[in-house]
């Protein structure tokens, strides 16, 4: 899940159209678009399929350019979740269209960017500080020209950053959003990475 509550494939994967609040992580593991991803990858080379191609930019760029990326590096780890939510219970799943077990990992990035640092190596994506920081700089007229060239991305973006320090608007679909991962009996692990998740209220609360 990103950092805005849309659900994606790993962490490097770019996001599809479908947030927790408009369907359950249990739902969203078993739907025709995982589904469609299982059978690309089963059937034939699944960066062949454009909307593959799409969302796994990222491992299709590092493959062809380094050999190396996120995806073999997972498969090859047989602990990590990426592994254990899309290998095992393959067999059944190639057998009988379904898996009966539900997703055993699950990636939340933050519950929003709320952060109280400002790293070299992070953006307003991540961080609410760096935002913060952008709104007050990009409008100084004493600014330094090289603000502008190495910033100029974030900075055109970054009022919608500046409202994302939380993924849920309210407590009600956060409240909704916890009792559907209890239900979930299969899971073994939950990665909650920033913003700072631990000084998200939300994430305190889940």
């Amino acid at each position: 899940v990103d950092i805005e509550g849309r659900y994606r494939l790993c962490c490097e994967a770019k996001a599809f159209n479908v947030h927790v609040s408009d369907m359950s992580p249990e739902d969203f593991f078993n739907s025709n678009i995982m589904n469609n991803v299982r059978d690309e990858f089963i059937d034939d080379d699944a960066f062949d399929d454009p909307n593959i191609a799409k969302y796994c930019s990222s491992c299709k760029f590092h493959e062809k350019t380094s050999g190396q990326s996120k995806r073999k590096k997972d498969i090859a780890n047989s602990n990590s979740a990426f592994t254990w939510n899309f290998i095992n219970n393959i067999d059944e799943y190639i057998e009988t269209g379904k898996i009966t077990k539900q997703y055993s990992g699950l990636h939340i990035e933050g519950f929003g960017n709320r952060c109280n640092l400002k790293c070299l190596h992070c953006n307003n994506r991540l961080s609410s500080t760096w935002a913060k920081f952008h709104e007050k700089v990009s409008v100084d007229p004493a600014r330094p020209l090289a603000y502008d060239y190495f910033y100029g991305k974030e900075v055109s973006i970054n009022s919608y950053w500046l409202f994302q320090e939380f993924m849920f608007t309210n407590n009600n679909a956060l409240h909704k959003f916890i009792e559907q991962v209890k239900t979930n009996k299969d899971l073994t692990s939950i990665t909650a990475t920033g913003g700072e998740a631990l000084l998200n209220k939300h994430f305190r609360i889940f």
